[in-house]
């Protein structure tokens, strides 16, 4: 299936593998043109980070925009994708910045964070106790690419509810994978 429609990027805390993943997305390689990128927002937690992230993407630097981690509620607004490189140990801190759930909702979330499962995510996502009593409030994916992605030569299994994230969001997800390696959908038990 091949959609034309630009889409844009948020990548939250782009480390080594957020800039692996970066450099992927911005320049594909497998020819497949199912996805097209117009746009990546990187955010990063230090000046020095910043400027890491901008000489390792220079290239493409007219479709780039590193930002500080206090931006991530920006990056996210102007995101139609958002991908979650961050240590799980930050999650907390993320997810209850003000309004970063709000603008969450209606995006394709792809998680790299080790160890946390889509319902957690979906948790996170939601305020209250019983926030997960009604439908998912995301379309999430989970997935954990190795480092080979820095030479492009990674294997990521990522996961997902099929029931509830669309065809569209699958395409999108295996794409983003696919531009470092080989992507594999596996269930979530």
């Amino acid at each position: 299936m091949t959609n034309t429609t630009p889409l844009t990027v948020a990548l939250l805390d782009c480390g080594n593998l957020g800039t692996a993943l970066a450099e992927g997305i911005l320049n594909p390689i497998n020819g497949d043109d199912a996805v097209n990128v117009n746009r990546l927002t990187a955010t990063v937690s230090s000046e020095a980070s910043q400027r890491r992230v901008q000489d390792a993407l220079s290239e493409h630097s007219s479709r780039l925009t590193v930002l500080l981690a206090q931006e991530n509620v920006r990056a996210v607004q102007e995101a139609d994708v958002v991908l979650l490189a961050f240590k799980p140990v930050k999650r907390e801190e993320i997810f209850g910045a003000l309004g970063f759930k709000e603008v969450l909702r209606g995006k394709l979330v792809i998680s790299i964070m080790a160890g946390i499962s889509i319902k957690e995510l979906n948790r996170l996502a939601v305020e209250g106790k019983d926030a997960l009593k009604g439908p998912s409030p995301l379309q999430a994916v989970r997935a954990m690419p190795n480092m080979a992605a820095n030479i492009r030569e990674a294997v990521t299994l990522y996961t997902a509810d099929l029931e509830i994230l669309s065809n569209r969001n699958v395409e999108i997800a295996s794409w983003v994978f696919n531009q470092v390696g080989e992507a594999q959908l596996i269930s979530e038990k």
